[in-house]
């Protein structure tokens, strides 16, 4: 079998939406339009996008290694990271060093426009195959998952892309009428000093590829996604009263869209999972796995959101 040089390889560009749709269908079974992967990818917000490859075979795409660009803060300082997602081979192609070759050549490309450092969130399994790229463990998530009561409509809507789809409609309108300014709402990892996602309108805008919206409860305010379930992004919250309220508003809120949960997905350490855990069995989640490109960064000072997944 020809091995990973011998196939051709491009950098991501507007030419290659359908057959990067044929690899979400043919690998993960999962039917996303053009319109789907066309926003998900624009992230020139940013000032940069495209930080990635395809491989083919011929004229059939066999590989693609996903990179989203984002904006990111500590302190007074903004600078570049990317979250690496989708990564996909057909199972014919697999362990021919197609990951490996796609990634070193995604990560040449993010050096070169000051990229800073690469994360992902991934499972015990995908965190070893990427070891030999150098990727290190940051931190362990905890999931959160909190009944509201009802069956779980929505999970049963997104086990097919037609209803699912369907239900994300219901989700827009839904949240549009409640919606607070997000050109107020600031990641809760930055106001705490910490290294984190920079938010912006610009941000929130590219976010729009996804049914989420800012919600004010009662004071409280929180970011949240419309899903098989009811997803929390990130939440401001002033004290264990505040929560305990903005928990019932959220509870409403999960049944009038099907959900029969919520799911906060923190890190370990915040506020916010400490509450939670104090109140909800907590188990563990996703490892947040990092390549850092400088080593100078304070890597201890850095926490991730719900809302850095790449489908929130």
């Amino acid at each position: 079998m020809p091995a990973a040089s011998s196939f051709r390889f491009e950098r991501l560009c507007d030419d290659h939406w359908q057959a990067l749709q044929s690899l979400f269908l043919e690998v993960f079974h999962k039917r996303v339009s053009v319109e789907y992967l066309q926003r998900k990818y624009d992230t020139s917000y940013t000032g940069v996008k495209h930080l990635t490859y395809l491989a083919f075979d011929g004229g059939r795409p066999i590989a693609f290694y996903g990179a989203l660009p984002q904006t990111f803060s500590f302190g007074d300082k903004t600078f570049l990271r990317v979250h690496t997602c989708d990564s996909i081979t057909l199972p014919s192609y697999q362990r021919r060093g197609l990951h490996g070759t796609l990634a070193q050549k995604a990560y040449a490309l993010m050096r070169n426009h000051g990229v800073r450092f690469v994360y992902a969130f991934h499972s015990d399994a995908t965190l070893r195959a990427c070891a030999p790229l150098g990727w290190q463990s940051h931190h362990r998530m905890q999931a959160h998952r909190i009944p509201t009561g009802i069956p779980p409509l929505a999970t049963a809507f997104h086990r097919t892309s037609l209803l699912g789809r369907l239900h994300d409609r219901l989700g827009r309108r839904t949240l549009q009428p409640q919606i607070s300014d997000p050109n107020t709402f600031e990641n809760s990892a930055v106001t705490r000093g910490e290294m984190g996602v920079r938010y912006s309108a610009e941000f929130f805008a590219y976010k729009d590829f996804t049914p989420n919206a800012i919600l004010d409860f009662g004071g409280c305010r929180a970011w949240v996604r419309s899903g098989p379930g009811l997803w929390v992004g990130d939440l401001h919250f002033d004290d264990s009263e505040s929560l305990d309220q903005t928990i019932i508003g959220l509870r409403r809120l999960a049944r009038r869209l099907g959900c029969g949960h919520i799911l906060f997905q923190t890190s370990p350490g915040t506020a916010l999972n400490t509450e939670l855990g104090s109140r909800f069995q907590g188990i563990d989640s996703w490892i947040v796995g990092w390549l850092p490109f400088d080593d100078s960064l304070p890597s201890g000072s850095w926490q991730t959101n719900f809302g850095d997944l790449d489908t929130f």
